[in-house]
């Protein structure tokens, strides 16, 4: 260790079961959202750096794709690029949803992870309060005998930011020391294109049912900025013809639904006024060519 560094720096893979939480952890340490958040397991199909500033320490927090069994060339893709995070970084968070305790997939996802854990893996028991005192203590009483590999075991509730403070100093008197690699007023690695249309899927998740989400993607295909207006062109994938209608909706209501939504979002986000043109194409079986894998920065 260089004595003469006072900066702290480095990578907390947040990682775990689908929908435990991990994205809005993520949003919630960083203070703004940087990762699509949904009710439908396995939004996150990217890995999404949040970058957060606290005292003299950079935190990089890597918001993984959800750990599932799923074995289509799409969900292994996702997978391998969550536990790739988990070498790549100095401290690993594994997100459990104490709801769901120690169930069978819980529990494949701990016993690969102990095999490689050290006192800088630890384990945030997340949604604490949507269970009592007496099961809380008897699950995190069974994570400490059957995985004590782990370093230490934060309760917490990431969507109402209930003991992310004390998560949050963890992570900043226990990351190396370094000089930050991003601007102090950098949150996210995402260039705001891709950020734009991961805002345009989200709200395709919550709006649209069952398994059609997974069959999509979005892609920002042109972006013209103005002082005071950005002109968005947007093109939502999907891989069957019979999908399109669905996405549209009747007379093209859902489509415009679900525009008008992301549309408000953005100006949110970008502070001036937007035109978002959605529009939908047909891409055979996207979801097994390399093109896409090298645009999310994944492996098939």
């Amino acid at each position: 260790m260089n004595q003469n560094l006072t900066e702290r720096c480095g990578y907390v893979a947040i990682m775990g079961e689908t929908n435990a939480g991990k994205s809005t952890l993520v949003n919630t340490l960083v203070g703004e959202k940087v990762s699509i958040v949904t009710h439908k397991i396995n939004t996150t199909r990217r890995k999404v750096l949040g970058i957060v500033c606290h005292a003299q320490t950079q935190c990089i927090f890597m918001d993984t794709p959800g750990l599932m069994n799923r074995q289509d060339t799409l969900n292994r893709a996702l997978v391998r690029a969550a536990w790739e995070s988990f070498q790549e970084a100095d401290i690993v968070c594994i997100v459990i949803d104490a709801q769901k305790g120690l169930s069978p997939r819980v529990r494949q996802i701990m016993e690969r992870a102990k095999k490689a854990a050290t006192d800088q893996t630890i384990i945030a028991l997340n949604k604490i309060d949507l269970v009592d005192k007496a099961s809380l203590l008897e699950l995190t009483q069974q994570l400490q005998n059957s995985y004590p590999e782990f370093g230490h075991i934060f309760m917490i509730s990431a969507k109402k930011a209930n003991g992310t403070n004390a998560l949050m100093d963890y992570f900043t008197k226990h990351l190396p020391y370094g000089p930050w690699l991003y601007p102090e007023d950098q949150l996210t690695d995402m260039p705001m294109r891709e950020n734009a249309a991961e805002i345009t899927r989200e709200k395709l998740f919550i709006h649209l049912h069952e398994e059609l989400p997974y069959g999509l993607f979005v892609e920002t295909e042109s972006w013209e900025e103005k002082p005071d207006k950005v002109t968005i062109n947007q093109a939502i994938v999907v891989g069957k013809e019979h999908y399109k209608p669905m996405v549209l909706g009747r007379g093209g209501s859902k489509i415009k639904t679900i525009g008008t939504l992301a549309r408000k979002e953005l100006e949110e986000s970008l502070g001036k006024s937007v035109r978002l043109n959605l529009f939908v194409k047909v891409r055979e079986n996207w979801q097994e060519k390399a093109s896409y894998y090298k645009n999310q920065g994944l492996a098939p």
